[in-house]
């Protein structure tokens, strides 16, 4: 009888250890075909990207070009109605080229792909040529676009994504400011060095402040219907700050402006 228990205990044991066994090696392999499963799928995901990015650039290399050559062979002799088509089918174009331009970053960022060539150095440099390379936008809409004094400071980071994210938020103050003026501001705080993007615009209410950092995420009211963007530039641009072990964040009012700011750390 005893030796019937006994036997019986063992057999349950080794059971419930065979249960725990099976039960453990079912875990892992899913978890191996779920990481290899997911893999292949980012995998296809950026082909495809690649490729539908690929086969949307030529036709509309094609209908850019054809829309110029329209302009420049039919100058003075097309009326007001048609020279605004023509203005707007460009304006399209560049739209949709764009589009495809931050749907390839997004997909880059996403998948870890986008090289960064980390590195110390002063910022000063990069700063003024973001500031001098957005000066045509902002003279042609007569906005004062001003970059205050740099400290002498040793940060590291990339320097090419650096002036990226400065020119996508300079290009964003210059959008979003009908009068007024864009400065650009630095200062040491704690172990940081903030680079702040300060404008004149509209401002950003409570709400709209929220979801801004979202993918595809646009302002949408009677002051930024005539803005043209596609809502994935700031997803970009903070994306890109926090591969640099940084962060971009924002103060905003309506009706008299906004504060961006970029966090990046000292060397």
């Amino acid at each position: 009888m005893l030796e019937n228990g006994i036997f019986y205990f063992a057999k349950t044991k080794m059971k419930r250890l065979i249960s725990r066994i099976i039960a453990t090696i079912k875990n892992r392999m899913l978890r191996i075909l779920n990481f290899y499963g997911i893999r292949e799928m980012d995998k296809m995901k950026d082909n495809f990207i690649s490729l539908a990015s690929h086969e949307l650039r030529s036709p509309l290399t094609a209908i850019k070009g054809y829309v110029e050559l329209l302009g420049e062979h039919n100058e003075g002799k097309l009326d007001e109605e048609s020279q605004k088509y023509l203005r707007n089918m460009g304006i399209s174009v560049d739209r949709l080229n764009a589009l495809i331009n931050d749907i390839l970053e997004i997909s880059k960022l996403e998948g870890n792909r986008i090289p960064f060539k980390i590195s110390i150095f002063n910022p000063k440099e990069i700063i003024h040529k973001s500031v001098d390379e957005m000066k045509f936008q902002a003279k042609k809409k007569n906005l004062s676009l001003a970059c205050l004094p740099c400290p002498d400071i040793q940060i590291r980071a990339d320097r090419k994504r650096l002036g990226q994210i400065l020119v996508n938020l300079i290009g964003n103050a210059i959008k979003y400011t009908e009068q007024g003026k864009i400065e650009i501001k630095t200062e040491v705080k704690g172990e940081e060095l903030l680079i702040s993007v300060n404008d004149t615009g509209i401002g950003i209410s409570e709400e709209n402040l929220a979801n801004l950092f979202q993918k595809f995420y646009r302002i949408k009211n009677d002051k930024t219907r005539s803005v043209s963007g596609t809502g994935l530039g700031l997803w970009i641009a903070r994306g890109l700050s926090k591969k640099m072990d940084g962060d971009i964040t924002v103060e905003s009012t309506e009706g008299i402006g906004s504060q961006f700011t970029i966090h990046l750390p000292l060397a």
